[in-house]
């Protein structure tokens, strides 16, 4: 049992030295051979690191969402019996919090925009891709 948690507390410490070195633009290739382990280990230490985050990322919006839902809600509480009884302003921030809620869930269909110059004629778009690849043009277990 105590050599899985060694084990895993080196994984740990090597994971953070290949993001450290891939934060400094090293390649796959240089990061393993400066961490000592391949440059797919350390691609996918790397990349289960970028996934944590991205996972961490998500639950806080979900809970971030959650908290702007529960302060819709005793807004409207407070409102909701005015605009029922035909109160026009009330009504108005009804709308507004619906408005809100329906942005804050992404329920509203999105707006189509077209590109227009500032006369209204069309624009051609050229979309340009950047290489994300390895610095040596492969990706991990290639080459």
């Amino acid at each position: 049992m105590g050599g899985n948690n060694g084990r895993a507390a080196r994984e740990t410490v090597l994971q953070a030295r290949c993001v450290e070195l891939r934060l400094q633009g090293l390649s796959y290739r240089a990061i393993g051979a400066a961490a000592g382990c391949s440059h797919v280990h350390a691609w996918r230490l790397i990349t289960r690191a970028m996934e944590t985050v991205n996972d961490r990322t998500a639950e806080d919006a979900r809970t971030l969402r959650a908290l702007e839902a529960e302060r819709l809600d005793a807004i409207l509480q407070g409102v909701w019996d005015r605009a029922t009884e035909g109160d026009l302003p009330a009504i108005d921030r009804v709308l507004r919090i619906m408005e809100r809620r329906a942005r804050l869930f992404g329920l509203d269909a999105p707006a189509k925009i077209a590109p227009t110059t500032p006369e209204g004629d069309g624009v051609t778009i050229r979309v340009v891709y950047e290489d994300t690849g390895d610095r040596d043009g492969t990706a991990p277990g290639e080459g």
